[in-house]
Order: structure tokens, then sequence, then C-alpha cells
């Protein structure tokens, strides 16, 4: 078992597999003016499955929904992955620098473009 209370565990190879093919199309469509909204929503879907990737949080419909939920200074963030309730029964999730990195260089400068 893992340090994260769960009996499973990622196959890293298809992890890594994943990230570079997301990455890919990242870049690939950020090359194009024309192609902005592809860009944006590449990057987006790329930095959530880093953070998936990162924290461990199971895939919900939002996992990580506001800006609120990360305490960058930190490196933290509140993941409510298990909303089956209308009990909050989230944690707080360290988040390795390279996380914190994508997110702070990479994504929220594109927002404020």
């Amino acid at each position: 078992m893992n340090g994260a209370g769960s009996e499973l565990d990622p196959i890293d190879s298809l992890l890594v597999q994943a990230c570079s093919r997301a990455r890919e199309k990242v870049n690939s469509s950020g090359s194009s003016p024309s192609r902005w909204i592809e860009h944006h929503n590449s990057l987006t879907g790329y930095c959530v499955l880093a953070l998936l990737a990162a924290t461990g949080a199971r895939p919900v419909t939002s996992p990580f929904e506001a800006i609120e939920q990360f305490d960058l200074g930190n490196n933290l963030v509140y993941v409510d992955d298990k909303n089956s309730s209308a009990l909050h029964q989230g944690r707080l999730v360290p988040l390795p620098p390279e996380a914190v990195d994508l997110l702070v260089n990479t994504y929220l400068r594109h927002l404020e473009r």
C-alpha cells in the first residue's frame, strides 16, 4: 500500500506518456495565433493532468475549480475529490515545486494575456 491511503498505483510509463502527449499538443497549438482557443484548452487540460498526477486527486468533474483552493506560497492545494455528499471531505495536499511553477509561471501568466 502506498502512503496516500489507496492501494491503487498509477502505471508510471502511461502517466509519463499522457503528460508528454498533452505537452506536445500545447506546444503545437501555441505556434499559431489562429489556434488560440485550441491552445488555451490544451494548456488547461495539460495543467489539470499535471495537477492530478502531482496530487493523486481523483478526476472528478471539477477537481481544481477555483484559485482560492490553492495556497501557492506554501505549496498546498485543497482537494475535495470525494464529493458524494453535501459534506466537504476534502484535504490539503502538498504541491511539488514543479506544479507550482507550472501554475504560476505558465498557466496564470497565460490567463493574464
